[in-house]
């Protein structure tokens, strides 16, 4: 028994030998929590006490807030009169970093540069600044759901934290996360350096491959444009207004720059002590209010307005507008679609409750476009449409009715019902009889409107020189154009 009390003796004095020649050995100071738990840390490591009230309350405000950011938090209990005036020596203020920074005690070959450094002149600033941007620290903030930020030698602390707080709130608002740590570092040294302006900053994070991978659709993007740019929620008649500005041919790059050269983003940017810049929109649209009706069933009308770029750059849409003023719930959707005389795949589906209007658009991706010679809407000068519209009744799905062929010119933004003098339809039979409706041969022919009690409203290909109507619908002559019988 005695020998094993003296070789359990033996064992923990080598233990206690070894420690004491390794001072750099590993405490960690615990980095996970809440906002709550980073202040107290603060004051634990820097200070070596507890949190007074009124100091703990000030600190955790501001980072809930949004008026601090990791970096500026950290920087105001180490530059602070009561850790000043602690008077510590260069080798307790690197010991000091680490573990408020990393969590640990310094290893050897770290804590010897850097002290090394400070013997040499490098400011305690300076140094401070490499702990500060680094990742161990990014990670130490994520843990507890706070933003780093990034301090930038040469500028005064309040300008440093304005310009973090402004590019994390565009990471938060925008694309709904804390920043990452380069690209904090970025943004805010392109701001603090004046090498972009808060409108270019803006402009990058609203049209960043992220935020138009998130799919956001016109309603969600002005939703958001009013957080980002206004700093509140929409107004009713205001978003009414950008969506109706969208439906009728702007681009969002156009509705982006209403608001970004607003006096309220203006005001964020003072708020932050950010340029604001100005902003002018490149991708612009053909701003066209007017719809044109292509089709008229008494309870279906169906209505066309422009062709635009499908956000992402994958294809164009032609936005469409119903009113479903039946008593039943329809679905919509695309039967047959040709433009420029050739056969192609259009999207299109779009539900309607009984007397409602929506709009909706008609999809055709670029790999269909470009196979018939299409690579934008400039190129496009006649479409044919026809419509499947469905009926819902105790859960099962029946015709409502379709449409025969929709005739359209389009040009310059602007649609019209037309007919196909010079249209070179090469997928078309020129012998086809069949030149009335469907998918037949229709060069030289008229779209006239008729109607019957058995089939409503609906489109014949007629000669120009047989378009009278007597069942009252929409007539042709070269003089008048269309015009109701």
């Amino acid at each position: 028994m005695e020998k094993k009390i003296k070789c359990l003796f033996c064992v923990l004095s080598a233990i206690l030998l070894v420690m004491s020649m390794l001072p750099f050995f590993t405490i960690t100071a615990k980095a996970s929590g809440t906002v709550d738990d980073f202040v107290e840390r603060c004051y634990t490591v820097t200070l070596d006490r507890g949190s007074d009230p009124d100091g703990f309350a000030d600190w955790k405000g501001q980072l809930l807030n949004g008026k601090a950011v990791g970096v500026h938090v950290a920087y105001g209990f180490l530059f602070s009169e009561e850790y000043t005036t602690k008077n510590k020596s260069n080798e307790d203020y690197v010991k000091d970093l680490y573990m408020l920074f990393m969590g640990r005690e310094p290893d050897e070959a770290g804590f010897n540069d850097w002290v090394g450094q400070l013997n040499d002149g490098k400011s305690r600033v300076e140094v401070y600044a490499g702990f500060a941007n680094s990742q161990e620290f990014y990670n130490i903030c994520s843990d507890y759901g706070i933003t780093a930020g990034r301090y930038i030698i040469g500028y005064d602390r309040a300008t440093i934290n304005n310009v973090n707080l402004f590019v994390e709130r565009l990471y938060k608002i925008c694309l709904g996360r804390i920043g990452d740590k380069e690209g904090q570092k970025n943004w805010a040294e392109q701001l603090i350096n004046k090498q972009i302006t808060g409108s270019d900053c803006a402009y990058k994070f609203i049209f960043s491959q992220e935020y138009s991978g998130k799919g956001l659709s016109d309603e969600e993007f002005v939703e958001n444009l009013y957080l980002a740019m206004m700093g509140r929620a929409s107004d009713e008649g205001g978003k009414a207004n950008w969506l109706e500005a969208l439906k009728c041919g702007k681009t969002r790059d156009e509705v982006f720059e209403g608001f970004v050269n607003s006096s309220e983003f203006a005001s964020i940017c003072n708020n932050y002590n950010i340029n604001k810049g100005n902003y002018i929109a490149q991708n612009t649209g053909v701003y066209n209010p007017s719809k044109l009706l292509v089709f008229d069933d008494v309870n279906i009308k169906i209505y066309v307005r422009y062709f635009r770029e499908r956000q992402g750059g994958f294809g164009q849409e032609m936005l469409v507008d119903i009113e479903n003023n039946s008593d039943e719930y329809l679905s919509f959707d695309l039967n047959t679609a040709s433009i420029n005389g050739n056969k192609i795949e259009g999207y299109f589906s779009a539900p309607a409750d009984a007397h409602s209007t929506i709009s909706d658009t008609i999809t055709f991706f670029n790999t269909d476009l470009h196979n018939i010679g299409v690579y934008d809407a400039n190129q496009i000068y006649h479409i044919e449409l026809s419509f499947n519209i469905r009926k819902l009744k105790s859960n099962e799905w029946s015709t409502y009715l379709n449409t025969d062929v929709i005739p359209l010119d389009y040009n310059g933004g602007t649609f019209a019902l037309g007919f196909r003098d010079n249209v070179v339809d090469n997928n078309q039979d020129k012998n086809s009889n069949n030149n009335k409706n469907n998918n037949g041969n229709t060069l030289g022919k008229v779209p006239v409107l008729v109607y019957s009690e058995e089939r409503g409203y609906y489109y014949e290909y007629r000669d120009k020189n047989n378009t009278s109507n007597s069942g009252g619908g929409r007539n042709y002559s070269s003089e008048r154009g269309f015009y109701y019988y």
